[in-house]
C-alpha cells in the first residue's frame, strides 16, 4: 500500500529509500506495537517518559532480539540520560555504555542503520568531536536525502560548531520534508533558529515543545533565552518560573556545563540571555561574601583526608568522604556519586562520570559565619547543582 501511495504521488526515491520502504522493521506485530508506544513516550523527553520508553523498548527487544529500530531507541534514551544526568532512568556511566552497546547492536543487525548512526553522531558532538559528528551526519543524509531526522541532526551539530547558515539550510529542508514535529524535533529546530539569530522562530518552536511536554527542561531553557533575546522579559520570567519549578537549583553555572560542547558564539549568547531572563548565576541565587572565601591552600586543608556531613538546599542531608588524593564519595537519600577533585585558582573542582558527561565543574568555598559544628554548617559551597552547608565529622 505504501509503495502504491508513493507511486501515485510521483515521489522520487533513492535506492536506499526504496530498500527501506520494502523492509519490515520486525515481523512480530506485538513487538512493533510496543515499539510505537516507546517512541511516543521517548518523544516527550522528560525523565518519567524516558524511563517508560526504555522499559517498552526492552520489552520489544525481548519479543524480537533482532529489532534494530528498538535498539536505536534504547540508544537514544540512554544518550539523553547520560547527557542530562537523569539518574532515575540510567546512571551516567551505565547510560553511556548502554548507548554505545545499543548502537553497535543495531548496526550489527542492520549495517548503516540511520538512527543508530545519528545517535553515534550525537555522542561525537557531545564529546566535542564536532568535525567527526558533522562528517557522520552528512554520510547519513547522503544515503537518504529525504530523512528529516538526519537533516535535523546535521543541523544541530553544524549549529553547535557555529556553522549557522549551513545549519539553518538543513533544518529548513527537514521542515519541508516533515513539518509535523515531535517535542524533541521542536526543541532541536528551535535551537538551530536561535543559533542563527532568528529568535522569533526559535521561541515559536520552543513554546510548542513546552505546551506538548510541560516538564521539558530543554523546552523551557530555549524558551526563556529566546524571549530574553527578543526583550520579551515578562514572558521570559514566566518561562524562568516554569524552569525553576522543574529543577529549583537551575543556574547559569549549571546551564554552562550542559552547553560546554557548543561553539563560543552560541554559548555566549545563550548564557547571556539566561542571565538577562533572570536565571541566577549560582543555585538559588547564592552570593558568597568575599571576606569569608577560602584560598586554595585553606580549601585543601579543610577538604582533603576528611569525612563530612551536611545538608543541601536541593537534595537534603548528605555524607561526603574525601581522601588525600582527591577521590571522593558523595551520598544523599537519592543517589550515590564518586569522582575526583583538585584545587585550581582558589576554586575546588569536581569531576564525576555520573554527572553532566563527566565534565569538570569548579566553584569557590566559604566559611559560614552563622554556622557551627553542631548544625553541620561551618562551611558553605554553591556548586553547579546545589548549595551545601557542611562540617568535618572525623
Amino acid at each position: 500500500m505504501t509503495a502504491e501511495i508513493v507511486e501515485a504521488l510521483s515521489i522520487r526515491l533513492s535506492p536506499q529509500e526504496k530498500t527501506k520502504l520494502a523492509e519490515k522493521p520486525t515481523s512480530n506485530v506485538e513487538a512493533y506495537n510496543i515499539f510505537l508506544q516507546a517512541q511516543q513516550a521517548r518523544y516527550r523527553l522528560d525523565p518519567t517518559s524516558l524511563g517508560r520508553a526504555l522499559a517498552l523498548y526492552d520489552k520489544a527487544i525481548s519479543l524480537d532480539p533482532k529489532f534494530a529500530d528498538a535498539y536505536a531507541g534504547v540508544a537514544s534514551v540512554a544518550r539523553s540520560s547520560w547527557q542530562f544526568s537523569y539518574f532515575n532512568v540510567l546512571a551516567g556511566p551505565d547510560a553511556r555504555r548502554r548507548a554505545e552497546q545499543s548502537i553497535s547492536r543495531a548496526l550489527a543487525i542492520h549495517p548503516g542503520h540511520p538512527e543508530a548512526l545519528l545517535e553515534r553522531a550525537r555522542l561525537l558532538s557531545l564529546d566535542g568531536r564536532s568535525v567527526d559528528a558533522i562528517r557522520l551526519a552528512k554520510q547519513v543524509v547522503a544515503a537518504d536525502p529525504n530523512n528529516a531526522s538526519a537533516r535535523r541532526t546535521l543541523a544541530t551539530v553544524l549549529a553547535f560548531n557555529d556553522q549557522h547558515e549551513e545549519a539553518l539550510a538543513e533544518v529548513e529542508t527537514a521542515l519541508r520534508l516533515d513539518p509535523i514535529l515531535s517535542v524533541g524535533a521542536s526543541t532541536t529546530t528551535g535551537m538551530v533558529y536561535f543559533a542563527a539569530g532568528n529568535y522569533e522562530k526559535a521561541a515559536k518552536f520552543y513554546h510548542d515543545a513546552t505546551i506538548r511536554s510541560p516538564k521539558s527542561q530543554i523546552g523551557y531553557d530555549g524558551l526563556l533565552v529566546s524571549y530574553a533575546m527578543l526583550d520579551r522579559l515578562d514572558e521570559a520570567k514566566v518561562a524562568v518560573k516554569n524552569r525553576l519549578r522543574i529543577l529549583p537549583s537551575t543556574s547559569v553555572q549549571f546551564l554552562s556545563l550542559y552547553i560546554q560542547h557548543t561553539g563560543a558564539d552560541l554559548r555566549k549568547r545563550w548564557l547571556d540571555a539566561a542571565r538577562k531572563a533572570g536565571i541566577p548565576e549560582w543555585p538559588f541565587g547564592f552570593e558568597g561574601n568575599e571576606a569569608d572565601r577560602l584560598k586554595g591552600a585553606e580549601i585543601s586543608a579543610v577538604m582533603y583526608g576528611h569525612e563530612f556531613k551536611g545538608k543541601g538546599q536541593q537534595y537534603g542531608s548528605f555524607q561526603l568522604s574525601h581522601n588525600k588524593k582527591g577521590d571522593w564519595i558523595y551520598t544523599n537519600p537519592y543517589f550515590r556519586l564518586t569522582g575526583i577533585s583538585y584545587i585550581k585558582d582558589d576554586l575546588i573542582c569536581f569531576q564525576s562520570e555520573f554527572l553532566v558527561l563527566g565534565r569538570i565543574h569548579c566553584s569557590p568555598m566559604y566559611r559560614n559565619p552563622k554556622g557551627n559544628k553542631a548544625e553541620l554548617s561551618e562551611y558553605v559551597r554553591a556548586g553547579q547543582f546545589d548549595i551545601i552547608w557542611f562540617s568535618p565529622v572525623d
